[in-house]
């Protein structure tokens, strides 16, 4: 059954209608939202990701068959294995009465704790390594039979930093793939703090001010990406319209100029779509050969 043509022309511009529309609210929410609203998701991903490390080394610290095994050298391989797997280094230390300090367990040979975190008291930290930024945390086990006293560190990194960045060492957030586009650890007290599970502020985020590449949150992606498929769908319909009306050739020659149009409007209007910020569109894909 054919649609009468009124309704079937009504239907057709109300996709234009909402493709307009889902692009006016996908600027006015990158607008009004993203610019703050990307920097508190940013600093909710970062406090889930250390709560969850540091709810994983509380439950080791509890865990005192296991520790006892490790100090006797008596762990199984599935448990070396799962602690090597975890995302943060775990560190098992004796002090005796002479104040001599000696690592008995690590999983770990990205970094080992500083001797200033060694010396210093339990608690929660964040510092600054030859590798990068770690959350430390820093505890006294008590209950262990030994001559003298078995602390534990756990090294959670937060961001990487070399004095050379290449493609074996990035610098990055290990809580997020895409935070560095969007914030940088702030040496200097901002609106985004972000604590750990006791409150205590280990540092603080702040929004990149001068990015090559914008970037766009996912939500105001998904405005776009539909009010794109409407566009499509409405140039679609009324393509098919002029064929209906005219001859295939016409019909061919609207679509092609159409789709040239908003070619040019992307090329010539980049902030339309922000297609440079997904990999698909980088120079290193599209321009590294003349067949591409």
């Amino acid at each position: 059954m054919k649609l009468p043509a009124n309704k079937y022309i009504y239907s057709k511009y109300s996709l234009l209608g909402m493709a307009v529309l889902l692009f006016i609210l996908s600027f006015v929410f990158n607008k009004l939202y993203s610019n703050r609203s990307s920097i508190v998701q940013e600093v909710k991903l970062a406090e889930k990701y250390i709560r969850n490390q540091q709810k994983d080394f509380a439950f080791f610290c509890k865990d005192s068959s296991t520790i006892n095994r490790i100090l006797g050298l008596k762990e199984t391989l599935a448990e070396f294995n799962q602690l090597a797997s975890k995302k943060y280094g775990i560190f098992l230390y004796t002090k005796d009465e002479f104040g001599n300090i000696v690592m008995k367990f690590w999983n770990d040979q990205l970094v080992i704790p500083s001797s200033e975190l060694l010396a210093d008291d339990d608690g929660e930290y964040f510092s600054k390594q030859p590798n990068g930024w770690y959350y430390c945390i820093k505890e006294t086990l008590k209950g262990y039979h030994l001559t003298g006293q078995l602390f534990s560190i756990a090294m959670v990194p937060i961001r990487s930093e070399f004095f050379i960045t290449t493609d074996y060492l990035p610098q990055h957030f290990f809580y997020s793939s895409s935070a560095d586009k969007r914030v940088k650890i702030s040496e200097k007290i901002t609106d985004f703090p972000v604590k750990t599970v006791s409150g205590k502020t280990l540092f603080y985020l702040d929004r990149k001010t001068a990015l090559s590449i914008p970037y766009n949150d996912r939500k105001t992606i998904l405005l776009r990406l539909g009010g794109i498929l409407l566009l499509f769908l409405f140039i679609h319909l009324l393509a098919e319209a002029v064929f209906n009306k005219s001859r295939i050739g016409r019909a061919i020659g609207f679509l092609a100029i159409v789709l040239l149009i908003f070619r040019l409007a992307t090329y010539y209007f980049p902030s339309l779509l922000n297609l440079r910020q997904f990999e698909l569109f980088s120079p290193v894909i599209y321009g590294s050969n003349a067949i591409q």
